[in-house]
């Protein structure tokens, strides 16, 4: 497996930020967040008082921060770089609060963290092998095309998987599904694959060549 590009990895962290010795206002800490993370765009001064202050195009450790959204229960921040960056992004987030604005981290959630991790690999071209049991049903797509469209036969192979949860039995966040599909409009004898995960980025790679060496010795 090759990692082609990071497409979008996502933290939430939810917490409640109490007030143990504020130092500074709400408008004078939103210009120390800016400059310390070096922000491009970040709430008025009217959206600094509603439920949500995005923060958008900043810097942490030389990697771009896309946007970091302050909520009353936590915060979510996205970028394209490995999670394990965004985690050391909210560790640093946090400890400067704390220092610097007077507000300290109140836990107020026992699944107190949820990720998101979207990628473009190449993948051996056998990692869908064990899907083969459905060629069946996807040549009857080509078939009903023809039949229904007068096209010519196209052929239909399976192109992706994916792993869901049964939402109706999590409480708190609800993870996202596992999927790895070949990438939209991509010609497929390149192999590139889209994959999303509700999981760390180093340990979505992981699953991804687990299924990859899985496949090619079936």
């Amino acid at each position: 497996m090759e990692l082609l590009s990071i497409n979008q990895s996502t933290v939430t962290s939810l917490f409640w930020a109490g007030n143990a010795e504020q130092k500074v206002n709400m408008f004078k800490a939103t210009e120390m967040l800016v400059e310390k993370y070096q922000f491009k765009g970040w709430p008025t001064p009217q959206e600094l008082q509603s439920d949500k202050q995005a923060f958008q195009h900043g810097t942490f450790n030389k990697a771009s921060i896309r946007s970091l959204e302050i909520y009353n229960d936590g915060v979510i921040v996205r970028a394209q770089c490995n999670t394990s960056i965004l985690e050391a992004f909210l560790n640093d987030l946090e400890q400067w609060m704390e220092a610097k604005v007077g507000w300290k981290r109140i836990e107020t959630h026992r699944l107190n963290r949820a990720y998101g991790s979207e990628v473009l690999v190449r993948c051996d071209d056998q990692v869908l092998k064990f899907l083969s049991v459905y060629s069946a049903a996807a040549s009857e797509i080509s078939r009903s095309l023809k039949s229904h469209t007068g096209r010519d036969a196209i052929t239909y192979v399976p192109a992706g998987i994916m792993f869901a949860a049964d939402e109706s039995h999590i409480a708190g966040i609800k993870p996202s599904p596992f999927r790895l599909e070949r990438k939209f409009g991509s010609d497929f004898e390149q192999s590139i694959f889209y994959s999303a995960a509700p999981i760390p980025t180093d340990d979505h790679l992981a699953l991804i060549k687990s299924l990859e060496k899985q496949a090619i010795h079936l």
